[in-house]
This record gives structure tokens, C-alpha cells and sequence, in this order.
């Protein structure tokens, strides 16, 4: 069946480029559909291809013996009124769907919906993938394109440095783990903004190492770590925390906010690509890469619950020497800081948290 997304792919390259493909799931769940349909005006013409290439070939007995070149001419001299109706230009269309067959493992399928699953701004595939559409396609199912664009985005730039870094090969298997913390992360980090009145104090962190576990400062159900300790928060206000998520409600009640500057949770274990073998350069060139799509959005949502003299530092030293200028910048443009001198930072020698630094600054409010 994926064979027919590949004579697609040849079809655009003999110029049929406005010829889409629409993948679908029966209501059971247990067959995959795929219909080959002309985004020409005025046309309501579609071919349903795996039954055209069911009916071809008795694919339940035995593998189609015809190599992908063979089956695109069989399927240009039976469809040719249909065919007729699919020429012209449409390269983003084309580019997309050239990018998502790179992403599809063999024998993977996409499916743009299903009885338990509405069109919408990216196709599902069997292994639990999600393939953004590109801008063009997302404006038909969905007034948040520009979202779907972001996501898009953040999901080529790193394939970008999988590829610039000879893992081009891992980046099939870590993309279902990247995609699905990226949402999950994303989707906590909201649900938590919305608990916050007033912002008082921004902490800039680096990203969350996530994986199995789903370590995350504002996930409850794991434990806190050297990042930021309950003790480091109960001894700066003088106040006793029961647990993690209690120590959550905490920050949420002095107005404590932390941002991640980095949308990809790499890490050792769950992926090949991770910031130790990235470098410093290139950690950078991915934050200033994402810096449109991710933590410019974020300051964005933000911008309503500010106080009117926030607080802004680093959590660790080595990353404010880093990055200090990329979000300096963001912060200096939406008024969120007036000078880069009042960007500090709470890292001490050895690890942890200088619980001096922290409480000068959590002082200037809390205690006021």
C-alpha cells in the first residue's frame, strides 16, 4: 500500500503537481484508504487508488513484482482523463509531500482522518507519528495555520542538524519521541501559565530532559532535582512545602515563571542527537533558529500576565554567557527588561542553586 504514496511522489515529478493525496483509515480502523484527488478548480474528480491497485494485483497472495517506475506508467495509461486535471505548478505542495515520505519508516502509512479522528492541521501515521501539513493545506482545515507552520518549522530544523551531523538515519526513530514531548511539554507549560495571576519573576532555563520518566519541573508526578529543590524554595521564603506539587502551587503564587529556551528535549537515552555532542555552537544555532517559533511565542503569551517590573535571570551562569544576547534581544524588544545589566543568574559553584542570589532577587517583591 505505501507503494502508492511513491507513484504519487513520480506523478508530481512528470508534472502532475496538482494531484493530492488524501489517506484515510475505515471506520473499523483495520483498512487504509487512499484516493487520488485534483486541487484544480471546478474539478470533483478522485480515483480511490488502493482499490484501483487492490483490484490491479492480487496483493493478499503475493508482492507486486513491478518496481515503482513500472506501476507509475501503468497508472498514467488507466487514469489519463483524471491525470489530465492534475497538471501544473504546485511546489509547496510537492516539497511537503517529498519531506513527509522521508519521514515514513517502510511499510509506515499516513492518514489524514478517520471515524475517531477529524482532518486537521497535521496527517497521523501507524506508528504514531504526526506529519504537519504544510501552511498552503493547514489554512483548509484550520484558522491556527500560523501554529502548524511553527510546528512544522521546529520539526525541519532539527532534522537539519540530524542531517548536518551524520545521524540522518536516527532521525525516523527519535521523531515520534521529540514530537510527543514536544506536545506534552508544551501542553503542561500552558495549562500551568493559566494558573498564574501576575508574573513577577522569569526563570530562563535551557529544556527538559524529559524522557521516559517525564522529567519536567512542572510535572508533579516527578520528582524535583538539582535544577530547582523544594528545600532551595522553602528556605528562601522562610515557608514549608509539603511535596512537588506544592512546591508548584508555590511558584505559581509568588508569580514564578519558567521558560525553556530550547523546544527539543534531547537527551542521552531517548535520542541520538543530543546538546554534549550538538556543541556550543550549534546549540546556539538551533535556539536562534527556534527563537521565531518557540520562545518569542512564548513571551508573547506571556506579555498580559507581566508585572510592571519583572524580574528576569538565568538559571545557570554558563547559559546566560551563552545566550544572553539572543534573548536579550526578545526581552529588550518587548519591553520585559530596559537594560541586558538586569539579566541575572542563581548557579553556584558545584551545582544547585545560590539560595543567596535567588532570595535578593524573589526580595524585591515578596517581602515588600
Amino acid at each position: 500500500m505505501q507503494k502508492i504514496l511513491f507513484i504519487a511522489k513520480n506523478l508530481h515529478a512528470k508534472g502532475y503537481q496538482n494531484l493530492k493525496v488524501i489517506p484515510s483509515l475505515s471506520s473499523s480502523g483495520v483498512y487504509w484508504r487512499c484516493s487520488f484527488t485534483s486541487s484544480e478548480k471546478n474539478q470533483d474528480f478522485d480515483i480511490i487508488v488502493s482499490n484501483w491497485l487492490q483490484n490491479k494485483f492480487d496483493v493478499s497472495i503475493e508482492k507486486i513484482q513491478l518496481d515503482l517506475s513500472e506501476l507509475t506508467e501503468v497508472f498514467i495509461k488507466e487514469n489519463k482523463e483524471f491525470l489530465t486535471t492534475c497538471l501544473g505548478k504546485n511546489e509547496e505542495y510537492v516539497q511537503w509531500f517529498k519531506n513527509m515520505l522521508e519521514i515514513l519508516q517502510d511499510e509506515e502509512l499516513p492518514y489524514a482522518f478517520a471515524d475517531y479522528f477529524g482532518p486537521t492541521i497535521y496527517w497521523k501515521t501507524s506508528l504514531g507519528k504526526k506529519l504537519y501539513l504544510s501552511q498552503q493545506e493547514a489554512v483548509r482545515y484550520s484558522s491556527n495555520s500560523n501554529e502548524n507552520f511553527e510546528n512544522y518549522e521546529i520539526e525541519k530544523i532539527i532534522k537539519s542538524f540530524y542531517q548536518d551531523n551524520g545521524y540522518d538515519e536516527y532521525f525516523k526513530n527519535d521523531l515520534i519521541y521529540l514530537q510527543t514531548s514536544f506536545d506534552e511539554i508544551k501542553n503542561i507549560w500552558l495549562e500551568n501559565l493559566e494558573k498564574i495571576e501576575k508574573i513577577n519573576y522569569i526563570m530562563i532555563a535551557e529544556a527538559p530532559l524529559w524522557g521516559k520518566n517525564k522529567k519536567y519541573i512542572y510535572n508533579p508526578k516527578t520528582n524535583l532535582s538539582q535544577f530547582f529543590y523544594k528545600s532551595d524554595l522553602e528556605e528562601v521564603l522562610r515557608i514549608s512545602i509539603k511535596d512537588k506539587e506544592d512546591f508548584i502551587k508555590t511558584c505559581n503564587s509568588i508569580g514564578l515563571l519558567i521558560i525553556d529556551i530550547s523546544p527539543y528535549a534531547l537527551n542521552e537515552k531517548d535520542t541520538k542527537l543530543n546538546y554534549r555532542t550538538l556543541g556550543k555552537k550549534n546549540y546556539k544555532k538551533i535556539v536562534e533558529s527556534t527563537l521565531p517559533f518557540y520562545f518569542n511565542k512564548k513571551i508573547q503569551l506571556i506579555k498580559s500576565k507581566l508585572s510592571d517590573d519583572t524580574e528576569v535571570f538565568f538559571r545557570y551562569k554558563r547559559v546566560k554567557q551563552n545566550f544572553e544576547d539572543l534573548i536579550g534581544k526578545t526581552l529588550l524588544e518587548n519591553k520585559i527588561i530596559d537594560s541586558l545589566e538586569k539579566i541575572g543568574d542563581i548557579s553556584q559553584t558545584g551545582g544547585g542553586i545560590n539560595k543567596s542570589k535567588l532570595k535578593e532577587i524573589i526580595s524585591k517583591k515578596y517581602y515588600s
